[in-house]
Order: C-alpha cells, then sequence, then structure tokens
C-alpha cells in the first residue's frame, strides 16, 4: 500500500521541480493574517459536522485555528520581532493547510522557504500534513541532507519548523528539514514509525536528498520518540538527535541493538525541570558503553524550552552534520531511569 500511495505527492513536486524553485510568500501585516484565519476558521466550522477532513481531525484543525487567533491577539500589543514573525509564520502554514485540505485543486509546490504539503497516508484516502523546509540553496542538481524532526506533545508541525534558528541552521547547512504532524496531546508510539517513513519514502521519492546523510532528531517527547521508530529501519539513518528528551529502559536495548556504530547526539539543559539531565548523561553514558557513539551537549541555564536550549542545540546540530566522529563520551553515571510514562 505504502508504494501505491506516493506517487501523488512524487508528481506534484517533480513536475515543477526541473524549473527554479518558486519562492514562499512574503509575509502578510498581522491584520491580513487574522483575516485569513478568521475565513479559515468559518471554512472549517462549515463541515465541523465531519469527524475528519481527509483523514486529519476537524476538532484538532479549529482548535488549532483557534490558538492561532489567541496568540497573534495576545501580541497584537507588542512590536514585531522573531516570536511574533514566528507565530505569524505558524498561523499561514496553518492556514495553507486547511485551504489544501478542503480545495478539490492541485496544491502548489513547494517553494524555498517553509511550506505545508501534503504526503498520501499509508490509509486509503486519507493525507499526512508535513512542514517542509527547503532552504534557498535547494538545487535539484545537488543531493541535500534530510533532517526530520518530531515535535513535542501538543505541539504542530508548523510551530516547530516556525522556530527560527531550526531554519537557519537548516539554510547553514543547506538541508532540507521536514517535520510530520501527529495528532495532539498522545505519546509516540513505536506505531508512529509508519507516518515517518511513509514521509521518508516520500521524500526520497520527491526530492533530491543524500541518503548518506538522512537524520532522525526530536525536541521533548518528540525526543523520547526517536528512540522508539529509529530501531525499526536503523539503516536508513546516520545519524540522531535528542533535544530534551531521553532514551528509557523500554527503549534501551532495541536501540543499542540497532544502532551499533552509529552516532547519537543529545542535548539537555542544565535546568530542565521535566527531563533531567542526569537522565540523558546516564543514556549517553549507557550508549557508549555498549557500541553507540553518544555526544552529549548540556545548555548551561537551559530549561525545558526549545529556545533556551538554542546554543547546544546549534552544536550537537552543526557536529553531527559534519560527520566527525572523536568525541569519548562521559563516565560514571548510572543506566537509563525514565519510563515511557514520563511526562510533558
Amino acid at each position: 500500500m505504502l508504494r501505491a500511495a506516493i506517487p501523488a505527492l512524487v508528481l506534484v513536486v517533480l513536475l515543477c521541480a526541473a524549473s527554479p524553485q518558486p519562492q514562499s510568500p512574503s509575509p502578510l501585516p498581522a491584520s491580513d493574517v487574522r483575516s485569513q484565519l478568521e475565513r479559515a476558521h468559518t471554512m472549517l466550522a462549515a463541515h465541523a459536522h465531519d469527524m475528519r477532513v481527509r483523514g486529519v481531525a476537524t476538532s484538532e484543525l479549529i482548535a488549532r485555528i483557534d490558538d492561532d487567533l489567541s496568540q497573534l491577539g495576545a501580541s497584537s500589543t507588542q512590536s514585531s520581532g522573531p516570536d511574533q514573525a514566528s507565530m505569524e509564520l505558524a498561523a499561514r502554514l496553518d492556514v495553507s493547510l486547511v485551504d489544501q485540505l478542503l480545495s478539490s485543486a492541485s496544491p502548489a509546490p513547494p517553494g524555498s522557504g517553509a511550506n505545508e504539503v501534503l504526503v498520501p497516508s499509508t490509509t486509503a484516502g486519507s493525507v499526512q500534513p508535513l512542514a517542509l523546509y527547503l532552504p534557498p540553496s535547494y538545487d535539484r542538481a545537488r543531493s541535500a541532507p534530510l533532517i526530520i524532526m518530531l515535535p513535542n506533545q501538543g505541539q504542530s508541525e508548523t510551530q516547530l519548523i516556525a522556530t527560527p534558528y531550526l531554519r537557519a541552521l537548516a539554510d547553514e547547512n543547506q538541508a532540507v528539514l521536514a517535520v510530520p504532524a501527529f495528532a495532539a496531546n498522545r505519546s509516540f508510539t513505536g506505531a508512529d514509525g509508519d507516518a515517518v517513513y511513509n514521509v521518508l519514502d516520500a521524500l526520497q521519492a520527491s526530492l533530491h536528498l543524500d541518503r548518506r546523510r538522512v537524520y532522525l532528531a526530536g525536541y521533548s517527547m518528540g525526543a523520547f520518540g526517536i528512540f522508539m521508530i529509529a530501531p525499526q529501519r536503523p539503516q536508513i539513518w546516520a545519524a540522531l538527535l535528542s533535544i530534551a528528551g531521553t532514551l528509557t529502559n523500554e527503549d534501551k536495548s532495541s536501540v543499542v541493538s540497532a544502532m551499533a556504530g552509529k552516532q547519537v547526539f543529545m542535548v539537555a539543559g542544565s535546568d530542565d525541570t521535566q527531563v533531567d539531565a542526569s537522565y540523558v548523561r546516564a543514556a549517553v553514558t549507557y550508549l557508549s558503553a555498549n557500541g553507540v557513539e553518544a555526544r552529549y551537549e548540556e545548555q548551561l541555564h537551559g530549561t525545558h524550552a526549545l529556545e533556551s536550549l538554542r546554543p547546544a542545540v546549534e552544536r550537537a546540530w552543526r557536529a553531527m552534520l559534519s560527520g566527525v566522529r572523536n568525541v569519548a563520551p562521559e563516565s560514571g553515571f548510572p543506566s537509563p531511569e525514565p519510563t515511557r510514562t514520563i511526562h510533558m
């Protein structure tokens, strides 16, 4: 079924990929973003009787638009800045998602910058929303690295890809960044691997990617998720990046068995009260002692917030993309403690 589901996205991308990449739309004034959100809300309200729109839960779409409207309203009296720009970008991508889900027209091909695209799902008649960032340097004549990143529990794919420094890192490394959407407010499970590998197969068939440089990253609950999903097809991944998450006792055996000889980069904040840095250090020691090259970056005074971890994330990201392999791990920490019942 997977192979049959891919061609729809392949055709959309490939038909236009031979031409120069179009640019993503220029940012709109906040008032225009709000009017587009209100329009999207009205459109969704007309489908409120439907449980799902092309496989996507209608209630979650409405809640997403409501949240965007609330965020923009809360920031309307503030001056423009990175936070405001990020919220507006996420809102524009959410509007694009609603438009595509409710339209029968063929979507425009993804352009340079942040996009929201629909990947045919493994479930018949359904699609899978995907936030996709193509750096300005992306060119089908040259293969690009790919980072698939899993969001936190309750965090949309558009919110994560709207993080400015993640897109800046993708630009720096001329890498494609892809964030799949997942149902809101639930933890990751091994079954989510189907969605991740569906996205991976679709992107590899549609874009010019370097298959030797494909990485799986995750933030918070998404970081827990990578250790459940990567062992399902370990040969795919050049390395893993865990941000504000860690290995658990349930996953440790499968990870060391599948990821032996590979790199795992783990980022923690010294002041994180949700995922204690000592747990992350313990996981690094355990992995390293069992044949996985684990590397650790701790952000002094970093909390669980992604922005507070930026310097450490940047160091780990750059080291991962460089492919350099030489750092000896820390030692003297116990084996992993958290279990999958940990709540964010």
